[in-house]
């Protein structure tokens, strides 16, 4: 290459490179990606802190609202505003964990602006946590919130403000705006209605107006548990049962509660629930009277001095008798083994009889009825299935026989067995019939509800061709 060609080369290396430096230093920054650091909050152990408050403002009044959590022993923790009432330590422990591992990204460091986020002495919400009189550390959670899943924190006394990935707010019990009207102690609040371990209970009792209506003993033997019945019946105890109706107890939840004197209402009531645990003093709830929407009832618990309103549903769930712990299908109907049906209701000038004609070869078994017409088996399953199903109930006053509302009888091979279901009563369970098993000296009871389920099916035992239309009169 010549020298002259070479020069040449040089000279326009040279100036691209000019034009390349000089587009660099033209290009604006990049705006510095935001500090990540912590807040340099003290670690704070969860056992050495004796008091939390949380402190809302109510800037419309110039006052403000607290919330004091309290913590008696290690774990033990109440809310002294409200009725002395046991608190959640899991969410008051996790809460404590959060603080001391406060981090995020720094948003601003000038006082000027600390009202944009809220976060300024008179706005903010406070948590300051205590022990036995010393403050520990108080952060200050800004009321604008900062999307779905983080607030605007800053340390007591710093101008610092970090967005955080933990929502404060929600946890106190605000989704949405941040006002002292709404700010409660009930996201603390502990509303188990019974605390205790199912695996350590040994027995189960339940009356009412002083007649038993559940008795249950738990019997331990090597490594295996069982539960067993005090009194005796002719059908089997199902331990798993006797295990889902403790598992149910224990996850039994409050909708609110109340005061001493809604408490005292239910301490005077005739239904008592009692649990006997290995060791330690037994565990009673006892139910009161509705509230007056009728939606809850009042429950009071041994261990408290308040009480409990607790959905009429969950208590009625748990209202029960010796006989819902039997074994399914506690008539040991075989719907397989039924030759014979018969059924005659009160009112009715007719009876159903019908009768299992056996299978031929190729030829699936029917139902027939006394006139030789064929009646659908699915009709005749179902029928059965319901009366499997029935839960007995035993009561110590089931009334005498007064009227008949429905006999029953069907054979089994070479045996019949009859069953005759008694007139309507008030009951326990609300609304029952009188179960007869005849032969057996005991007799039962059946709720209302469940006979009536079974009296429905009854109406399509009818041939083929007189079988309703689903819609048809």
């Amino acid at each position: 290459m010549k020298v002259k060609q070479l020069i040449v080369l040089v000279f326009v290396f040279i100036a691209l490179s000019a034009v390349v430096f000089v587009k660099k230093i033209q290009q604006p920054l990049l705006p510095a990606p935001p500090e990540t650091a912590g807040l340099k909050l003290p670690h704070v152990r969860p056992e050495e802190v004796s008091e939390i408050t949380v402190t809302v403002p109510d800037t419309a009044a110039g006052a403000e609202k607290k919330i004091v959590l309290a913590q008696d022993a290690p774990g033990q923790w109440r809310v002294p505003g409200q009725y002395q009432a046991r608190a959640q330590a899991e969410k008051i422990e996790e809460l404590l964990k959060n603080i001391s591992s406060l981090e995020g990204d720094l948003r601003s460091d000038a006082a000027e602006i600390l009202i944009d986020y809220g976060i300024d002495d008179p706005h903010a919400v406070a948590i300051a946590v205590q022990s036995k009189g010393k403050e520990l550390v108080r952060v200050l959670i800004g009321t604008k919130r900062a999307g779905m899943d983080g607030n605007f924190v800053r340390r007591a006394g710093s101008n610092a403000v970090f967005l955080v990935e933990k929502n404060f707010l929600t946890d106190l019990g605000f989704w949405a705006e941040v006002s002292a009207d709404i700010f409660t102690a009930d996201p603390w609040i502990d509303k188990t209605v019974a605390r205790f371990d199912p695996a350590k209970i040994t027995a189960i009792s339940l009356s009412s107006a002083g007649r038993p209506q559940i008795n249950l003993q738990r019997i331990k033997e090597e490594e295996t548990v069982s539960w067993k019945f005090v009194r005796e019946y002719p059908a089997a105890l199902d331990s798993n049962k006797a295990e889902q109706y403790l598992q149910a107890l224990s996850g039994l939840q409050a909708t609110e509660l109340v005061s001493p004197d809604a408490a005292t209402a239910a301490k005077n009531g005739d239904w008592l629930l009692t649990l006997t645990p290995e060791q330690g003093e037994p565990i009673t709830v006892r139910r009161g009277p509705k509230d007056p929407a009728g939606t809850n009832y009042f429950l009071a618990v041994s261990d408290t001095e308040y009480g409990y309103a607790v959905s009429t549903w969950y208590v009625d769930e748990l209202n029960k008798t010796d006989g819902d712990f039997f074994v399914d299908n506690p008539l040991s109907i075989d719907a397989a083994a039924v030759t014979e049906l018969e059924v005659e209701r009160a009112g009715s000038a007719e009876l159903t009889v019908l009768t299992r004609q056996a299978a031929a070869d190729g030829v699936a078994a029917v139902w027939r009825d006394a006139g030789g017409r064929d009646v659908p088996a699915e009709g005749v399953a179902n029928f059965l299935q319901r009366l499997s199903q029935l839960r007995l109930v035993t009561l110590e006053d089931i009334p005498a026989l007064a009227g008949v509302e429905v006999r029953l009888a069907f054979g089994v091979t070479e045996e019949r067995r009859q069953i005759v279901v008694g007139e309507e009563f008030d009951c326990a369970m609300g609304k029952c019939h009188r179960l007869e098993i005849v032969g057996m000296q005991r007799p039962f009871a059946v709720r209302a509800a469940e006979m009536r389920f079974l009296l429905e099916s009854a109406e399509l035992l009818v041939p083929e061709a007189s079988v309703p239309l689903a819609g048809g009169s």
